[in-house]
């Protein structure tokens, strides 16, 4: 079940700047509108931006200039409580997502649910349990992040994006680290929610052609020198 009351129908983004620490790399005014409805390869050449690029959809940077927009409202203009209920529709991992030290596998699954408190304590738990079990996890639910694997930690990071049970999913890098049976349950977990329903717009960089094989619908190529209209 989501917590959703906002749908996302459209991402699009208008005469984006995209600058970069440390290197000659700039974007300067690009336009496009984001494919909908689809389990999409965000791809392109080896600096072009593509991290950048997923962390703006999430809305955690922003561009140096021009308009990002949801659902046709320009998110620049939003408050805090405004994208709430986007941010929330929105699952994201990063390569280098971060877990909270002082807490466990779980309660690091838990938190997000706990916060916003939309479930009751019981499919909470199912919820995060479920999760934990198709990876595997479940023996190691109370070891804090230090005391576990590189690969474990990865893994939690990968599920937590799911655990809101989000329309729109944003995955940098996700098989990284993961052993092949939990790269094919990824899989799983992606198309079979997408087949449901729950799961509708998901934008994924990736090199793994084996994971990407039978997942991806559609490629986005980050050409910045080319107005992209995909919707």
């Amino acid at each position: 079940m989501s917590i959703i009351q906002n749908p996302i129908n459209s991402l699009e983004i208008i005469n984006m700047c995209m600058g970069f620490v440390d290197s000659n790399i700039v974007v300067e005014n690009v336009c496009a509108k984001l494919p909908m409805d689809e389990l999409v390869r965000v791809c392109g050449g080896r600096g072009v931006g593509k991290s950048y690029f997923l962390k703006m959809l999430a809305g955690l940077q922003a561009p140096i200039s021009g308009k990002y927009l949801i659902n046709k409202k320009y998110v620049n203009k939003m408050s805090f409580e405004e994208f709430l209920p986007y941010r929330l529709n929105i699952g994201y991992a990063f390569e280098y997502g971060g877990l909270i030290s002082n807490l466990s596998l779980y309660q690091n699954l838990m938190l997000p649910l706990e916060y916003h408190s939309v479930l009751s304590e019981k499919d909470m738990h199912e919820r995060v349990m479920w999760y934990m079990s198709e990876f595997n996890l479940v023996k190691e639910k109370d070891n804090r992040p230090a005391f576990v694997s590189g690969s474990m930690k990865k893994e939690v990071c990968v599920l937590r994006a799911f655990i809101l049970e989000p329309e729109v999913l944003i995955l940098d890098n996700p098989t990284v680290g993961l052993n092949k049976g939990n790269i094919q349950k990824l899989k799983e977990i992606i198309l079979n929610k997408k087949k449901s329903g729950s799961l509708k717009h998901a934008y994924i960089v990736s090199d793994n052609e084996e994971f990407l094989s039978e997942l991806v619908t559609y490629d986005f190529k980050l050409d910045w020198t080319l107005e992209q209209d995909a919707a």
